[in-house]
């Protein structure tokens, strides 16, 4: 089967983020079943032009329906009739998303929704147009099917919930190169670690965790380090330089460490080396975090926030924990009982594990294949060999 993806920011990329990785890893997984896989990226793609087995075409510039007209032409040289968008509202301009219906008449079309909608209302209006043009549409986590279900029941019917994975995959560092690592982020084995790790931008919880470090460190007296382990994002660039500002207010500078954007290797050790992952999103936690799940692939203990919308799997104190209320206070006492308390994080290290099974690669990549498949045998382009033709599409 011949699949183009479409990421504007496909890694290597000048600004990278979840939805860019996740794409990565469903173009290595595909391109691994034997299928033909194009990326289709943007501007801020840095790349070769080749990933693994994987072709990428950059289409630099404003993506609008003049750039869907090049790529249709480019889609059609190598025979490709199946396209996936990997979409949040943020990812493309409105000329974008207007003109994806030149698309969705001349191919067989799939939308992998992450965000629904956000931001300006005209997001919904865009959402919706989306949803009425593919022919398949996968939901990528619990969030997407309860909008759909409150909202917009009417899609379900050709909506598939398929989750995340983790971008991050364990690795088992030997000693010298495990020493280098924690020496590298002045760490070392005799103080407990707590991670933090993510992009580092507006609704992660960022302040409330360093204030719960504050009154763990300050007021309860509790000896630990806490590593922030990600960057920020280009466009908030102010964004980590205030907070590392937060952090000296509180007077916990020497408590703290940031990363910055490090290699996925390096992630994973410092992952493997703390005690337990410390996450409190705002909206609360959700199967859309590509951090979460690269916490559970790590089978560690997750400190997080209360989930805004039920999900299959999430139990409190099970696999996961989160207060009954989220602020600072009742963070950092849920922090301070899982440190404390070895019982009680080793069943949360046993419950992530668990959980982890629920969101594996090969399993999110097979039912991905299958789905297309499914769409395909269900959708035939009329005049696909003439696509280009517009008399033929009226």
């Amino acid at each position: 089967m011949k699949i183009a993806l479409f990421c504007p920011n496909y890694p290597p990329a000048v600004s990278e983020g979840g939805i860019s990785h996740y794409t990565r890893c469903l173009a290595r997984h595909l391109c691994q079943a034997g299928d033909d896989v194009y990326v289709i990226a943007g501007k801020a793609y840095c790349g070769s032009g080749v990933d693994g087995k994987a072709s990428v075409f950059k289409y630099p510039g404003l993506w609008n329906l003049s750039t869907l007209r090049r790529i249709s032409q480019q889609l059609r040289a190598h025979n490709i009739k199946l396209i996936n968008l990997q979409y949040s509202p943020v990812m493309y301009p409105w000329q974008f998303k207007l003109a994806w219906n030149y698309l969705s008449k001349r191919f067989i079309t799939t939308v992998s929704f992450h965000t629904l909608w956000g931001g300006r209302k005209i997001n919904h209006f865009l959402a919706l147009n989306l949803l009425y043009g593919a022919d398949g549409v996968i939901a990528t986590n619990s969030e997407i099917v309860h909008l759909l279900k409150k909202y917009m029941p009417c899609f379900l019917k050709k909506t598939r919930y398929i989750p995340i994975g983790s971008n991050i995959q364990p690795k088992q560092a030997d000693q010298n190169e495990y020493q280098k690592i924690m020496a590298g982020f002045s760490t070392d084995s005799d103080t407990p670690l707590l991670a933090y790790f993510g992009m580092a931008y507006p609704g992660k919880g960022l302040q409330m965790l360093f204030e719960a470090v504050h009154i763990l460190l300050l007021k309860q007296d509790i000896d630990f380090k806490l590593i922030v382990i990600g960057g920020g994002i280009a466009d908030l660039s102010e964004y980590i330089r205030e907070k590392k500002k937060l952090v000296q207010s509180f007077g916990i500078q020497d408590r703290v460490i940031f990363t910055g954007k490090i290699p996925a290797g390096e992630v994973s050790v410092l992952l493997n080396a703390s005690r337990m992952v410390v996450l409190p999103f705002v909206s609360g936690v959700s199967d859309r975090r590509g951090s979460l799940m690269a916490a559970l692939a790590h089978h560690k203990a997750v400190v997080t926030t209360k989930p805004a919308v039920s999900i299959d799997g999430f139990k409190n104190r099970e696999n996961l924990i989160w207060p009954n209320e989220t602020n600072a206070k009742n963070l950092a006492d849920t922090i301070r009982q899982v440190f404390e308390d070895r019982e009680l994080r080793q069943k949360l290290e046993k419950g992530a594990k668990a959980l982890s099974r629920s969101y594996l690669w090969a399993d999110i990549s097979k039912e991905t294949r299958q789905f297309f498949q499914t769409v395909v045998g269900k959708n035939v382009k009329p005049n696909f060999i003439d696509c280009d033709n517009e008399a033929a599409l009226r």
